[in-house]
């Protein structure tokens, strides 16, 4: 019985440190619920602009994100931080966002855009 016990302890300790692995999304704050919207064209960057279609629902459009990044090695990891808080609303906007990137960003050897879906874009 003992034996068992531990047994099962091991396992749900050991399959909890299963889910931590590697996920660099989980050290990310994306702020109030959103999402990036993926179409054949945006996300992309020209010209220095990241242009970044998002979704999310609320009372009304117009919600503030704000242009987050970190840089590693030669690795820029990008992502928005939605500063408006969620509303219990039904209505459903979705809105273009374009942010000017930094020379430090645009030199990376690789930009990665992190999202709140936990899916990495390269760019």
């Amino acid at each position: 019985m003992k034996s068992t016990f531990l047994l099962i302890l091991f396992i749900v300790l050991f399959g909890c440190t299963e889910n931590n692995t590697d996920s660099n999304s989980q050290e990310i704050e994306f702020g109030a619920s959103y999402s990036v919207v993926i179409t054949s064209d945006l996300p992309s960057i020209e010209n220095g602009i990241l242009t970044i279609r998002v979704g999310y629902s609320g009372c009304n459009a117009g919600h503030s994100f704000e242009f987050k990044n970190r840089i590693t090695n030669s690795l820029s990891e990008i992502w928005l931080l939605k500063l408006t808080n969620d509303q219990l609303c039904d209505a459903y906007f979705v809105e273009d966002l374009a942010f000017v990137l930094s020379e430090s960003i645009l030199n990376s050897d690789e930009i990665v855009l992190a999202t709140p879906n936990d899916e990495r874009i390269s760019l």
